[in-house]
């Protein structure tokens, strides 16, 4: 079972979860992702399997927010040899 990391927006800031846990806010979708990237690549590469998972909204039908998550869609793969 991967260990996921899952990106949202939370109380106006985004959040890192994992296993339950909040880390952040990051300032950004964009540094919360780098980050989530960044540590899913440590677990990978100390044999562990990992995948980030961004939040995605979409609102198009009037006076409801859909959320939606979508798995990030380059695979995160080890950089040791």
């Amino acid at each position: 079972m991967a260990i996921e990391y899952r990106i949202a927006l939370r109380d106006g800031g985004w959040m890192i979860e994992r296993e339950g846990q909040l880390y952040g806010p990051y300032s950004s979708k964009q540094e919360a992702v780098h980050e989530a990237v960044y540590v899913a690549n440590y677990a990978i590469n100390h044999g562990l399997q990992a995948e980030v998972i961004v939040q995605e909204t979409f609102s198009r039908i009037p006076d409801r927010l859909m959320t939606a998550f979508r798995t990030i869609t380059h695979p995160i793969t080890s950089t040791s040899h």
